[in-house]
């Protein structure tokens, strides 16, 4: 990590923050840092895993794509420790940064783990109304290239999931004979 960020100084002393080099140094660092971070999660190493997202949303500077990521792991970590309401507030401020950036394809994912912690936290109404975002997300995705990946169509079928759990949750259920 030190020598991570000292090649992005060297990179801002040589070319300026908002340079097409640091951009690019930033966003490599933001994928580095966030690969080792989720690596520790796994691990459940989360004191380091921790230490790492904080300093890769710092280091993520001006990209915010790398940012919207790290604040995803970071509430992953979050839900992981048994904080939602934190976790929560991070996968907010994610999704906040992934409706900002230009063809993001993240969106309905960010919408399902919203879906997630809210029904984790007993707010069963909003966590539907998230859950259907995340179904409609991935839908218009599915119209306008024609075709979802294995992992896409496996996020639309886990937002189906919970928007019939969240439903089921408020006795909204439906039987079909």
């Amino acid at each position: 990590m030190d020598y991570l960020e000292k090649g992005l100084k060297q990179t801002q002393e040589k070319y300026g923050d908002n340079s097409l080099e640091t951009t690019k140094v930033c966003k490599e660092i933001c994928v580095l840092t966030n690969i080792l971070a989720t690596e520790y999660l796994k691990n459940e190493a989360y004191d380091l895993s921790l230490q790492i997202l904080q300093r890769a949303q710092l280091l993520c500077g001006v990209n915010n794509e790398g940012k919207a990521i790290a604040y995803n792991n970071t509430a992953h970590y979050y839900k992981k420790i048994g904080k939602p309401k934190v976790a929560l507030s991070f996968f907010q401020s994610a999704l906040h940064i992934e409706k900002e950036l230009a063809n993001s394809k993240n969106i309905g994912d960010a919408h399902l783990n919203i879906c997630a912690v809210l029904s984790q936290l007993n707010k069963h109404d909003i966590a539907l109304l998230h859950g259907i975002s995340a179904v409609s997300i991935l839908q218009e995705i599915l119209l306008e290239e024609g075709s979802l990946s294995k992992e896409r169509a496996s996020v639309l079928a886990v937002a189906y999931h919970n928007i019939g759990v969240e439903q089921e949750f408020m006795k909204r259920v439906i039987y079909l004979i």
